[in-house]
């Protein structure tokens, strides 16, 4: 073996730099955030926001300066939507970013009751 292999760290440090593993994480929202509100297909749209899902739940500090532009554009979303139909999966998708927003983030949530339970109405009957 070569001594420079032996002296060479595994794992390199700079993966783990807070700094850069948050502009990372940053550069996703936002790209998962535009894939919500531009995507033509709805499996599109729920996949954005199941990953959008997840992206909350395991990054709360993180997501938290998030939640309102994530609330906006969901409820955007939603507005421009209803005028075709929405499909139940894409429906409960939202319901779920919703949700773990309002476990980060309540007061963001506030704003958006009134339109929250009529959609859960909505996806109850179906």
């Amino acid at each position: 073996r070569d001594q420079d292999q032996d002296n060479q760290d595994p794992w390199p440090t700079d993966q783990y730099q807070p700094a850069i593993n948050s502009a990372n994480l940053r550069n996703l929202i936002v790209s998962l955030i535009s894939q919500l509100e531009h995507s033509h297909q709805y499996k599109e749209r729920e996949e954005a926001a199941k990953l959008i899902k997840a992206f909350v739940k395991y990054n709360r500090d993180l997501s938290k300066s998030y939640a309102q532009s994530i609330l906006n554009c969901l409820f955007q979303r939603i507005d421009q939507d209803k005028k075709q139909k929405i499909t139940t999966p894409f429906i409960s998708a939202l319901l779920e970013v919703m949700r773990e927003i309002s476990f980060v983030d309540p007061d963001a949530t506030k704003p958006y009751i009134g339109q929250i339970f009529p959609l859960i109405l909505d996806s109850v009957k179906d």
